[in-house]
């Protein structure tokens, strides 16, 4: 068993790999090329910071890593079934980790499901800790429209230091303003502004991935409908089921709300988190 990094990996070649290591997962998935390669994209995964096990040439273990200035997503791990319990992911952490840390990465994250006990063991082994529990939502939208005194508003870009202070929480990886930067072409920002211009509320949806990403309202604004309206022209512009992952679990207004507007909570995660 030989351990490197992925940087000389072929699309290909990973995509099989990828698709094998999750065809009997918990919810498996089977990713097109393009599909791949738009994930790659989209979450900022670094192949020279990914690494994989390979057994004669072929790639039979992966963890595939996103990164930004300072933290590394695991955006992926997978084993293909002929050579589970191995220790793969062990013995690829350890090949990775203090390479990591020697290019000064502060932390390593990751999402896994929070019924999947084998991993979840695996990763503490290796010295995650739970930082917070996610849970997801799909369906679809029941309109509730309402009047309302603000201006809808279709946005190109959003003042994301302003969009901050309305946030309770900070999103994922998958949902952070780095992933939503990288996907400018499938993203659409809807907002509600005062007459004068002010920013009360908005919805950010991904229109390639089918995804609400992000949304938030002022909190001076709350509960005055701005996020039911946000959510029901959405309903009206899509006109079919729709999702939203990795919301805050803590966050009972926000689960409260999504379940209000038509969202059922369908998968439940761990994010784990090693400090290096």
């Amino acid at each position: 068993m030989e351990i490197n990094t992925l940087e000389n990996i072929s699309l290909p070649e990973l995509t099989q790999a990828f698709n094998l290591a999750f065809s009997d997962y918990l919810i498996p998935m089977h990713l097109t090329e393009p599909v791949l390669a738009a994930k790659i994209h989209a979450e900022n995964i670094d192949l020279s910071w990914s690494v994989g096990a390979f057994d004669g040439g072929q790639l039979v273990g992966f963890v595939l890593h996103g990164t930004n200035k300072t933290a590394v997503y695991n955006a992926g791990t997978g084993v293909v079934p002929s050579h589970r319990k191995q220790q793969i992911t062990r013995q690829l952490y350890d090949f990775i980790l203090p390479k990591l840390k020697a290019n000064h990465f502060e932390s390593v994250q990751l999402e896994v499901i929070e019924a999947n006990e084998k991993a979840i063991r695996a990763y503490q082994k290796i010295g995650f800790e739970t930082v917070r529990v996610l849970q997801s939502y799909k369906g679809m939208i029941q309109p509730k429209y309402q009047p309302i005194a603000w201006q809808l508003q279709r946005l190109d870009a959003l003042d994301w230091p302003l969009a901050q202070t309305f946030w309770d929480w900070p999103p994922t990886w998958q949902n952070s303003i780095q992933t939503i930067g990288n996907q400018q072409e499938n993203i659409q920002i809807w907002a509600l502004c005062t007459p004068e211009g002010s920013l009360i509320s908005y919805l950010i949806y991904n229109q390639q991935s089918n995804r609400i990403q992000q949304f938030a309202t002022h909190p001076a604004h709350r509960h005055k409908g701005a996020a039911t309206y946000l959510f029901s022209h959405l309903a009206k512009q899509i006109n079919k089921q729709t999702a939203m992952i990795n919301a805050d679990k803590a966050d009972r207004t926000t689960d409260q709300f999504l379940s209000g507007i038509g969202l059922k909570r369908f998968i439940a995660q761990y994010e784990m988190m090693l400090s290096l």
